[in-house]
């Protein structure tokens, strides 16, 4: 259905969902003109792609806004909550030009290239095709696991020296899974992102190897993810448990890597250690 009016100075004042499934979008708004014109904006597509408006937002005030409309509906199911999140989602992506008032995205991203080493899916333009299809299952689950991503790429230099199949690798890929997964993402949903992950961005040099390393790893943080989730209350708690955990985790070999300045490069997994740990 076709926008009945819409102003580039457009203000966007009012959502209101029109079916649970989100078949239909209402947005009531005004411009900044000097006339207060009042605008009617409708959205008809069931299918539209939110993923792609998401990886050119700020995930980070999305995951605060998740995060308060869960505090501030404690009682609601995730469809609901998905709910306001794709209403929230179309709202920001017409204030950005990122989508018209159809829906459809006004500036489609580039193809990607199949070669984003170290990268977890938190860069703008970097969710790849398999990631947007996990991610559209559940908006509330997506945006937590995009969040963490981002939280284990802002840590693991930090903490270790390197990043390609060394422990560094290891760090950032449980630290991810753990944080993740102890959230409202949870296990399943979390493990099958990286799963995606591992499918749309294989490195250069990917091999079996590589792919059977960030396996091993995503499920060793995804298994830390039950002792982390009871620091959840408490968000500097939870930020300082998960590293620590994890860091600790790497030191005592409990990951897998297949590089590292004390070995060279071998053809066989063998288990993390400190090499190269700053902290």
């Amino acid at each position: 259905m076709k926008n009945k009016l819409f102003s580039t100075c457009l203000a966007v004042a009012v959502i209101t969902l029109m079916s649970t499934n989100v078949n239909a979008l209402a947005l009531e708004s005004t411009s900044n003109n000097l006339n207060n014109d009042f605008n009617y904006i409708e959205v008809s597509k069931q299918d539209i792609d939110y993923a792609s408006i998401v990886e050119k937002l700020d995930i980070d005030s999305l995951e605060r806004y998740s995060r308060e409309k869960q505090n501030e509906n404690p009682d609601f199911s995730e469809d609901e909550l998905n709910n306001l999140l794709k209403a929230e989602v179309i709202i920001r992506g017409i204030e950005l030009y990122i989508i018209n008032a159809d829906g459809e995205l006004i500036n489609a991203s580039p193809d990607i290239s199949p070669f984003s080493y170290g990268d977890l899916p938190i860069i703008k333009d970097k969710l790849g095709p398999n990631e947007k299809n996990v991610f559209n299952e559940s908006l509330v689950k997506g945006i937590a696991v995009l969040s963490a991503a981002k939280f284990a790429m802002n840590h693991y230099q930090k903490y270790y020296s390197g990043g390609e199949d060394d422990n560094a690798d290891a760090f950032r890929h449980s630290l991810w899974m753990a944080v993740s997964s102890a959230g409202v993402a949870g296990s399943d949903f979390s493990r099958r992102f990286g799963i995606a992950h591992e499918n749309d961005f294989p490195s250069p040099n990917y091999t079996a190897l590589a792919r059977s390393m960030d396996s091993n790893n995503n499920d060793v943080g995804i298994s830390y993810g039950p002792k982390l989730a009871q620091f959840a209350g408490n968000a500097d708690l939870f930020d300082r448990m998960a590293l620590q955990m994890i860091n600790e985790a790497v030191k005592k070999g409990e990951m897998k890597r297949f590089r590292g300045t004390d070995i060279g490069v071998k053809t066989s997994l063998v288990n993390t250690n400190s090499t190269g740990a700053k902290k």
